[in-house]
């Protein structure tokens, strides 16, 4: 980033809390009439995710948009098995998003499901399995990255995956 906003630096805070103790949230501050001058109009605040004053082009679905660098981040969906830990680094230049789990074979599906941005990641991502068994693959239309573990491991394995973001020249 080149300019760390007081709107970003405090949102990244929240969200890095959700995190680390592997809750879920909803960011639900959208306030259509948010001003430079006056905020959100109510209560002294100004946490909205949109500005109407930043709003400068209307083609540009991200155009109005605050503290975007940190509210749209990548997440696990869904588990199969048991979330460990959950790590985005949205100030550093990769992207790096972490995240581990146990596996649980007694479970229908194998697979886990984990949004993928492609505002953090506009030319692809580079998966580094550091540690488990099994396959992935990505669905940029869908914007989620799905990890199907190998079931012929013992209760309680590990898998851990490691994404960044791919150099500019990789699409």
């Amino acid at each position: 980033f080149t300019h760390l906003d007081p709107a970003t630096c405090a949102l990244n805070i929240t969200m890095r809390a959700v995190e680390i103790g592997l809750v879920s949230c909803t960011l639900w501050n959208y306030t259509a009439e948010n001003s430079n001058r006056l905020g959100d109009d109510w209560n002294g605040e100004d946490l909205s995710i949109f500005s109407k004053d930043q709003h400068t082009d209307t083609t540009n679905l991200n155009s109005g948009g605050r503290a975007l660098a940190t509210a749209i981040r990548p997440y696990a969906l869904a588990t199969a098995g048991e979330p460990m830990t959950m790590d985005f680094f949205p100030y550093k230049k990769d992207k790096r998003f972490l995240f581990s789990f146990t596996a649980d074979n007694s479970l229908e599906t194998n697979e886990t499901i984990i949004f993928l941005p492609r505002y953090q990641y506009p030319f692809g991502a580079t998966v580094t399995q550091a540690a488990g068994k099994g396959s992935w693959s990505i669905d940029w239309k869908k914007q989620t990255l799905v990890y199907r573990h190998d079931r012929s491991g013992v209760v309680g394995d590990e898998h851990s995956l490691v994404i960044t973001k791919a150099p500019r020249n990789s699409l």
